[in-house]
């Protein structure tokens, strides 16, 4: 009987919540109180057109909507629904499973005087807080998570107008799907598993699969196990860095941001590499390569680079390349 009882009492108290919650003013009070905390956080626009709790735990929230501090759109998505599997404010612990965001729009955009509009909610966020030593936050750990049919934009107001290829600038991916998997947040970091990813740049750039494992926070961004599927290219990557001194460095990629890696035998086509350096277009071939690199695009070191095709190895050198993107007007160096 005492079994019976403790069933009846653990079905009970979720359907009944999820039968009070369906209740429009329960719905009304609930979105009402949640985007009041946040605007009054923030001293901006938050908007949740519905909120659901489904049993067991699962809340789906309907057309949000958060504006930056300058008036645009954040981040906005059509459904944003997740399961809580365990909340502890003793262990500051926050558990996540199924996350699903749903034709999302995420806008992070770097103002003329180099300020990115994320940067301005992460110091607001902080703000009037100084930080305890002693004082743990919170950690989010999430099973896995979907973005599906979604839109990313990386955009400075400075960008220049590129006739062709991708602009570092001015990003803006579509048809972004991307499968999540052990994402756990701890103070500023944030390290996941990219399951499969798959978008198209709007310069026409377009990757079929990628998958790594991945980790950032405000001055860095670390690629491990990385594997890549784009436009006849074929690569495999061990590890990839990248470090910057802040957010705003994205703005200016091709020289703010310095790049370390390691190429695996991957194949790349000069269709994936016209991409990034314009001037190559009109060649078609594809060759494997291997070997290391490091420093900003803008001065770019290639160590033990080994470069064939068909079995035959045709060069095996050091390369050092000044100037890029502007491959006419770049400084080349070989030591073969």
């Amino acid at each position: 009987k005492i079994l019976v009882i403790i069933a009846v009492v653990l079905f009970t108290i979720p359907t009944a919540i999820w039968i009070i919650v369906q209740n429009s003013k329960v719905q009304t009070w609930l979105v009402d109180k949640a985007t009041g905390i946040l605007e009054n956080k923030f001293g901006t626009t938050v908007y949740i057109e519905k909120f659901d709790y489904r049993p067991f735990n699962r809340v789906l929230l309907r057309n949000v909507y958060v504006e930056d501090l300058r008036g645009d759109t954040l981040i906005a998505a059509q459904t944003v629904s997740a399961n809580l599997l365990r909340f502890s404010n003793k262990s500051k612990l926050i558990n996540l499973h199924r996350v699903k965001l749903e034709r999302a729009v995420i806008n992070f955009s770097t103002d003329s005087s180099g300020v990115m509009n994320l940067s301005e909610f992460v110091k607001l966020f902080q703000s009037g807080k100084e930080k305890d030593p002693n004082k743990e936050s919170f950690e989010i750990n999430l099973r896995n998570a979907r973005i599906s049919e979604s839109s990313f934009r990386l955009h400075n107001h400075n960008a220049q107008q590129l006739e062709y290829g991708i602009n570092f600038q001015d990003l803006n991916l579509n048809n972004l799907n991307i499968d999540l998997r052990n994402l756990s947040i701890s103070g500023d970091t944030i390290s996941f598993t990219i399951n499969e990813m798959d978008f198209f740049d709007k310069s026409g750039f377009t990757v079929e699969r990628f998958r790594c494992e991945m980790s950032f926070s405000s001055n860095h961004m670390h690629f491990d196990k990385l594997r890549l599927r784009s436009m006849g290219a074929s690569i495999n990557m061990p590890h990839l860095r990248m470090s910057y001194s802040s957010w705003e460095d994205l703005g200016n990629f091709l020289e703010d941001v310095r790049l370390s890696g390691e190429l695996n035998s991957s194949s790349i086509s000069t269709n994936f590499l016209s991409y990034f350096v314009p001037d190559i277009q009109q060649f078609k071939h594809t060759v494997g390569i291997s070997g290391s690199f490091r420093g900003p695009i803008s001065d770019f070191r290639l160590r033990d680079i080994k470069i064939n095709a068909l079995r035959s190895t045709y060069l095996s050198a050091n390369v050092n390349l000044s100037g890029l993107p502007d491959f006419k007007n770049t400084l080349l160096f070989i030591d073969i």
